[in-house]
């Protein structure tokens, strides 16, 4: 077999954000280089007028394969540009082969791990000849670009660069692994392919209308706050000038007028009912909903289908499909009922949405879905598989008790009264308790069903982030020799727990269980709570926030945030000023705000907005305020322009230590919180921090700036995912984790740890612990009570926390927590068999073990773990460092190739995703050939064009989607679906 390389420079005046369709349409090939094995590279200058009949040749022949970085984009210009369609089946793209096996996704970086020669690198200076030749340069965006006539030197670097990478990509196919490579997942890629060329119909009446609503709404609404504010603020969405016009209204202060404080003001009862009308207004203005709709209406082609929305093997390792452009994985959920989205949809086509709602945003968010239509004479087709994950986990560990109640519980045996089906199998949490205190389900009472609900123990996803005094470190990766910040100060605690598979939400971009503890002030709120409250979610960032120690790399870590975390440290420490002045008004508010306007020779909006470090200390009688030493206080400086002596950063060197008493206790967004609501400003000390290193402080939006999507698109997963704890995490039995808005204090729950917390999610539950304690000690085996009354013992003599339980009760919640360990052996002791395996390969590099229905090897380069389905988890340069299995990988946050860490459960956990993958992939084909054409897939949705004839259903997709792949005939599968002409939720 010959190979053809080849890769193409191109310019077109639609943005290459409008999607490789929408872009390709209107392509201009300028450069294609090329190469034929293992023979020089060739680049044909298209705007020279030279001529490229060898390569259509080429290109045709049956015989040749044709080698693309990210295929997708080249074939698509090449068949509108050239009229040439290369088949999928003679494509070998090096971005999937890469992908595949564990590999970032870019040419260049490529280059970099792979080690290639410089001359057989990607020219790294390509990306600013791309900006010069491949995009317009003015405004008139077909006409002002740069050619080779106008840049002669910069083109033929241009065309060096283009030789250069198929000179890279050649090299790079040599030297990736091929074990992915198989007939099977070529036939699926294909037919990934098909769906993304094939995409989704569009109701694009729909998308101008929604477009349209909100513009109208805005109007609306903006006409609403000039009549609430007696025309002294425009719109809702100038975040000063309404701040400042409710203090002069209402004398009240809103510390921002993010979603979560707006929406808690509103609730509260003391607010004046104009004010709360007027945040209203807020809400609805400052809704992002029209986002994901734009894309559609600038990504959606000429004949109404939008296409290119999947990736595959977008996630890396497991190989399962990831978004692109629409991103239908993460798309809003509805907060309206389907029959008033069904309403809204022909009013805001008829330009009244207005008539049907109140809230036109919340409409337009909650149809953006209705917006996938099937054409005339089909209908979608939809089916999910029921619990995949957790079923793959029960199956690879033959957790035969699990897999029965899958088994039971698919099976229905009639309908109820009210047409519900009746099922074999019980209730989970009902199981949950029947199965830990060897009774039957159907004698688990209401109250005891609680009990079932708290002893699925409260965990995080493996990835988490926990601050150490060494850096942060995911979860996955703690070592008993860290310590954890507790929200007080470092302690010792005794080791990762696994604790079995759970389902997790996400909470501001971590894995969660739902009902997993987080301090909020002096109480203790379950995650599920912070994630549909905003306001609450605040008040928990503060909370871990407000006491956070800091620390600088020394060489002994690598992460980026750590560094800069330092050297904004030494700078703010360097720049603090103490107040110096102070100006003193009594009267009303309005003469106070403009006093110190005044005084501080800034305006409104820079007032508002420029962050200082509290605590403050509030006397009654007057108004004081720190000087700001001068306006270049106020503007931001480059901390890259400023220069720190040796002496300084090593300051902030040293692990663990504390900030320094009264200094960056805090990091507030805004000094809004000097004012309080009332007629006076009280007197307050405050210091000052350079705005511009405020400004670049990687935690400066900690409790204020809220993902406001973390609300509308973080919801319980319906997957069970692998969970992990921290054993006995100091006195106070927490430690702090950092989300990407800011950190928060948990509560640990491991072994021993699991007393306190269970303890806590029972009284959250409203579970009565002193009768709660009687049942159990009632009913649980003597054995286990008795293993439950040493452990109290240890705790009473090592002077650890009671928790506030009585002596029975401590015993009651520890016996409930051995009973539900020993509940699932399989699972726990599968994840240490699976790490025990995978250090042994490891030290015996060469070797294939067969074990625990896998096959592992480890190579020089590469440990392969070959699955049941034959498709193999790749992990690059694997090693044990200090008798820990690392391997280089993407960091989640850095986005740098970096050594990662990992263990038995989170080995266990890209097992289980892939596995679950695979399964959904070996029934793609079935569902096809069956006459369903798949347009989309979502997690582990199919969604499919039908002909609109009875025999294409959603209990037949359901069952073709459901079937067992040949390597796993005895995995319990279940699936469900729908079926309907605008796609929903379902």
């Amino acid at each position: 077999m010959r190979y053809l390389y080849l890769d193409l420079e191109t310019f077109s005046e639609v943005p290459i954000n409008c999607g490789t369709h929408v872009y390709a349409a209107n392509a201009e090939i300028m450069l294609c280089a090329w190469a034929i094995d293992h023979y020089p590279v060739r680049v044909i200058d298209l705007t020279a007028g030279e001529r490229y009949t060898l390569l259509k040749r080429y290109l045709r022949s049956p015989n040749i394969t044709v080698v693309i970085h990210n295929s997708h984009f080249d074939r698509t210009v090449i068949r509108h540009a050239w009229a040439i369609a290369i088949p999928t089946s003679r494509i070998h793209d090096t971005m999937i082969q890469a992908m595949a096996h564990g590999l970032p996704a870019a040419l260049g970086t490529l280059c970099e791990i792979l080690g290639l020669p410089a001359d057989k690198a990607k020219d790294k200076e390509g990306k600013k000849l791309i900006q010069l030749f491949c995009k317009p340069l003015g405004k008139n965006r077909k006409l002002d670009r740069a050619t080779r006539l106008t840049h002669p030197v910069e083109w033929e670097k241009f065309k060096d660069y283009a030789a250069s990478d198929v000179e890279a990509m050649r090299e790079i196919m040599k030297r990736m692994p091929t074990v992915n490579l198989t007939s099977t997942e070529k036939a699926l890629w294909e037919l990934d392919q098909r769906v993304n060329d094939h995409g989704v119909a569009i109701d694009m009446a729909l998308v101008h209308a929604a477009i349209d609503a909100v513009d109208l709404a805005q109007v609306d609404l903006a006409a609403q706050t000039m009549e609430l504010t007696e025309g002294s603020v425009a719109s809702t969405t100038k975040t000063a000038a309404l701040r400042l016009q409710i203090f002069e209204m209402f004398g009240i202060d809103m510390p921002n007028m993010q979603m979560s404080t707006v929406e808690k003001t509103i609730d509260d009862p003391s607010t004046p009912p104009a004010m709360a009308e007027l945040l209203a207004v807020r809400l609805q203005a400052s809704s992002t909903s029209t986002s994901k709709y734009k894309v559609l209406r600038r990504g959606t082609s000429a004949d109404g289908r939008l296409r290119g929305t999947l990736q595959f093997d977008g996630a890396s390792r497991t190989g399962r499909w990831a978004g692109r452009l629409f991103q239908p994985q993460n798309l809003p959920r509805p907060t309206l009922k389907q029959p008033l989205i069904d309403a809204g949809i022909e009013a805001m086509k008829a330009g009244c949405a207005h008539l049907v709602t109140d809230n036109v945003m919340a409409l337009v968010s909650s149809s953006i879905r209705s917006c996938i239509v099937a054409p005339y004479g089909k209908k979608l087709e939809v089916a999910d598989l029921s619990n995949i994950e957790g079923r793959v986990q029960a199956w690879l560990a033959n957790e035969e008790w699990k897999l029965q109640a899958f088994r039971d519980y698919d099976t229905i045996t009639g309908v109820d009264a009210k047409g519900k089906p009746v099922r074999r199998g019980h209730d989970l949490y009902k199981l949950a308790y029947a199965k830990a205190f060897g009774i039957k389900p159907e004698d688990v009472t209401d109250d005891q069903r609680q009990v079932g609900k708290v002893m699925e123990l409260a965990c995080f996803g493996p990835d988490t982030p926990v601050l150490t005094n060494t850096g942060v470190k995911s979860i996955g990766s703690i070592t008993k020799g860290d310590l954890l910040w507790d929200g007080i100060q470092w302690v010792q605690h005794q080791g990762l727990i696994a604790r079995g598979r759970r389902s997790t939400i996400n909470l501001a971009g971590i894995e969660v269980t739902p009902d997993h503890l987080i301090k909020t002030g002096a109480t203790w709120t379950p995650a599920q709570q912070l994630v549909l409250s905003e306001s609450t979610l605040c008040q928990a960032l503060a909370t871990g926030s407000e006491n956070l120690p800091y620390w600088v790399s020394t060489g002994v870590s690598s992460d980026r945030s750590n560094k800069i975390w330092s050297r904004l440290s030494a700078l703010a420490e360097r720049s603090r000023i103490w107040c110096t002045g102070t100006t003193c008004v009594k009267g009303p508010a309005r003469a106070a705000i403009a006093a110190l306007k005044n005084k501080l020779g800034i305006g409104v909006k820079v007032f508002l907005s420029t962050p200082m470090f509290a605590p403050m200390t509030i006397t009654e009688g007057g108004c004081s305020t720190g000087w700001l030493r001068a306006k270049l206080d106020v503007t931001a400086r480059a901390v890259s322009s400023t220069k720190l002596t040796a002496a300084e950063e090593f300051t902030f060197g040293r692990y663990g230590e504390r900030t320094r008493p009264n200094f960056c206790d805090t990091l507030l967004r805004s000094p809004v919180g000097i004012f309080q609501s009332l007629t006076w400003i009280a007197s307050m000390s405050i210091k000052v921090m350079n705005r511009g290193i405020c400004a670049s402080y990687p935690w400066a939006k900690t409790g204020a700036e809220i993902n406001v999507r973390s609300k509308k698109c973080s919801g319980e997963s319906e997957n069970l995912r692998p969970v992990f704890d921290i054993l006995n995490s100091g006195p106070n039995n927490r430690f702090t984790v950092m989300t990407t808005q800011g950190a928060l204090i948990v509560h640990n729950c491991g072994y021993e740890g699991g007393v306190g917390a269970f303890a806590t999610f029972a009284r959250t539950y409203g579970i009565d612990l002193s009768a709660f304690a009687v049942n159990i000690l009632l009913n649980a085996p003597e054995d286990v009570i008795a293993k439950a009354d040493n452990f109290l013992e240890w705790t009473k003599k090592d002077r650890r926390p009671m928790y506030d339980l009585t002596a029975d009760e401590f015993v009651a919640c520890d016996t409930v927590k051995r009973m539900w360990r020993d509940a699932h052996p399989n699972i726990h002791n599968y994840w240490g068999r699976f790490k025990d395996a995978v250090i042994m390969a490891l030290n015996t590099r060469g070797t294939t073990y067969t074990t625990l229905g896998l096959k592992i090897k480890a190579s020089k380069n590469w440990l392969i773990i070959t699955m049941p389905s034959g498709r193999s988890l790749c992990y690059p340069s694997p090693k044990l460092v200090d008798g820990a299995i690392t391997y280089m990988g993407i960091d989640q946050f850095t986005r740098k190739w970096v050594r990662q860490h990992t263990h038995g459960g989170k080995l266990f956990e890209n097992l289980c995703q892939a596995v679950a993958r695979d399964i959904m992939a070996a029934n793609m084909p079935l569902i096809e050939e069956a006459g369903y054409e798949i347009i989309l897939t979502v997690h582990d949705e199919i969604i499919s064009e039908a002909q609109d004839l009875p025999q294409f259903n959603p209990d037949h997709l359901a069952s073709l989607l459901a079937a067992n792949p040949s390597w796993a005939p005895d995995i319990p599968l279940a699936a469900a679906g729908f079926e309907t002409y605008r796609y929903r939720k379902g």
